[in-house]
């Protein structure tokens, strides 16, 4: 059986069932043979069959209430407090709907924090400036010079101390100062590199991840000569999330093969200050094809770096999606007159009190900590809310929507084609009397 006939005999049954009830769109009762009313007039027909749809979607439709509004055996009352009901609940709904999708458009985000213990963490570099190295010991036992290199900063040469690429001896295995890095330094001025911000006396040291890019001056902890210090770290990994939940990302570098915060800043400088001094500064990238700064240089152009003749506003250096820091906490003591006889028994005339530093390096606990940056309203909390009131003050759902817009386009539908039939018979009757 076609579709054609499944409808006439549909609209055959609700004819006679509006002709029984007397329903309250006002269908006259003395219509029951829809079939061959439709043989008669096909524009009744289909007028006819357009009330019925209304009527079926009116008693049918998702949104609970809609039918007692349209009642016409009941009481006006009955009918204006459902409207009201009906009213109050959609507007609710559009508000809260309104309010969770602001909401979600300003993209809020939580953060996870979670400690763990192992048996071992990865121990992070460490780096110090302005250095002469004459004692060090790791885990207790004595340096592998393998793990030590020394490299230009922007403070002047300094000394890095990298266990990562040993597959043993990368890792603290028990927690304390034991169990960690220990160096003694003496200070040696001719091994200064030129820069412009050597200024102070004493140490700087920072403590880091492996291959990490790390400006001296911003990120280091100054230490005094002739003290005995320790630095306590506690390391965390942070995962942020880009645009636009937060702000972190990353971008191709000229001079830097791995992307950071920190190259990413120090190439926008040497983008600014190059044709400003017409040299790169000694800690800078080898592939900077241009030459070191002389001291000359340096005196002629730290002025005018520092008398604002550039801006840094137009760097867009967002900070890394994924990262581990590092946090430091410094505690120290003035060196005792026994440690500096001490050292002079290996170190002939060298008092440690006027010209060196111990400093112990370690993890107070083998534990790090993990934050995780999340999304706290995704798009499945919005649609769940919104679907939430609307079940609760209207009993629809987003298929009662779906709903709606069938009825909307069907009935669209059904006037164009009743619309086309008036206008056609018009016409045929305009032909006729001209005839």
């Amino acid at each position: 059986m076609d579709n054609d006939n499944l409808e006439i005999i549909d609209l055959e049954r609700s004819i006679s069932f509006v002709s029984d009830n007397k329903s309250w769109l006002g269908v006259p009762k003395n219509m029951k043979d829809s079939k061959q009313r439709k043989q008669e007039s096909t524009e009744e027909y289909r007028n006819m069959k357009q009330i019925l749809y209304a009527q079926w979607f009116v008693d049918n439709f998702g949104v609970q209430g809609v039918r007692y509004i349209f009642m016409r055996d009941t009481t006006w009352c009955r009918r204006m407090l459902w409207l009201i009901l009906i009213l109050a609940g959609g507007s609710y709904c559009c508000y809260v709907t309104l309010n969770n999708i602001n909401y979600y458009l300003t993209y809020p985000t939580t953060t996870k924090t979670s400690r763990h213990f192992h048996r071992k963490v990865e121990f992070p570099a460490v780096t110090i400036c302005k250095y002469n190295i004459f004692q060090c010991s790791y885990q207790s036992g004595y340096c592998n010079m393998s793990h030590f290199y020394t490299k230009i900063r922007d403070i002047g040469v300094c000394f890095t101390f990298d266990p990562s690429k040993d597959p043993v001896r990368k890792y603290q295995m028990f927690p304390g100062r034991e169990g960690g890095l220990m160096f003694g330094f003496g200070t040696n001025e001719s091994d200064w590199a030129h820069g412009p911000f050597m200024n102070q006396e004493g140490f700087v040291v920072v403590v880091h991840d492996p291959g990490e890019q790390i400006v001296m001056v911003e990120n280091g902890k100054n230490i005094p000569i002739g003290s005995t210090v320790s630095i306590s770290v506690t390391r965390s990994t942070h995962s942020l999330l880009p645009y636009p939940h937060g702000e972190c990302g990353e971008k191709k570098l000229m001079y830097y093969s791995t992307y950071s915060q920190a190259a990413c800043q120090q190439e926008c400088r040497a983008k600014v200050v190059l044709p400003l001094c017409g040299c790169r500064f000694e800690y800078w990238p080898e592939n900077i094809t241009v030459p070191v700064c002389s001291q000359f240089m340096i005196d002629a152009c730290v002025p005018k770096i520092l008398n604002g003749a550039y801006e840094f506003d137009g760097c867009d250096c967002p900070p890394e999606c994924h990262r581990i820091k590092y946090d430091m906490e410094v505690t120290s003591a003035r060196m005792t007159h026994g440690t500096t006889d001490f050292i002079k028994n290996f170190v002939a005339g060298f008092d440690m009190r006027k010209h060196g530093v111990e400093i112990r390096v370690f993890y107070p606990s083998l534990a790090y900590t993990t934050q995780i940056e999340e999304a706290s309203y995704s798009i499945e909390k919005l649609l769940c809310d919104i679907g939430g009131a609307g079940g609760l003050f209207l009993g629809a759902s987003f298929v009662s929507l779906f709903e709606l817009l069938d009825f909307m386009v069907y009935s669209l539908w059904l006037s164009s084609i009743q619309l086309w039939f008036k206008r056609r018979k018009n016409k045929v009757k305009d032909l006729r009397m001209n005839v």
